[in-house]
């Protein structure tokens, strides 16, 4: 199961022709107390979810959406942030058209 958060917001096509909209992450980066970045397992334990990845949005219309961000509970992602003071994190979240 894990933790998780969620977020809702319109998306407008503007484009001329149906397009499938596409959600992706990028640039995962985990800080620790004193800011430096640290490495481990937990981008496999963290994920970004859109009901409505890859969905067709039809040309000058506006659909709502909503992403969801989990973090697991598996005793080694837990420990790994423990040990290593994971205090924060970043990412991207990447939104494009598609023709495919």
């Amino acid at each position: 199961p894990g933790t998780s958060i969620s977020r809702s917001f319109y998306v407008h096509s503007r484009s001329s022709t149906d397009a499938i909209v596409i959600f992706e992450t990028a640039n995962w980066t985990f800080f620790d107390s004193g800011d430096n970045d640290v490495t481990g397992f937990f981008t496999n334990n963290m994920s970004l979810k859109c009901d409505y990845n890859r969905t067709i949005i039809p040309r000058d219309e506006r659909i709502y959406v909503t992403l969801t961000l989990t973090a697991g509970s598996s005793p080694s992602f837990i420990n790994d942030i423990i040990v290593k003071d994971v205090q924060k994190f970043s990412f991207d979240i990447v939104i494009y058209a598609s023709k495919e």
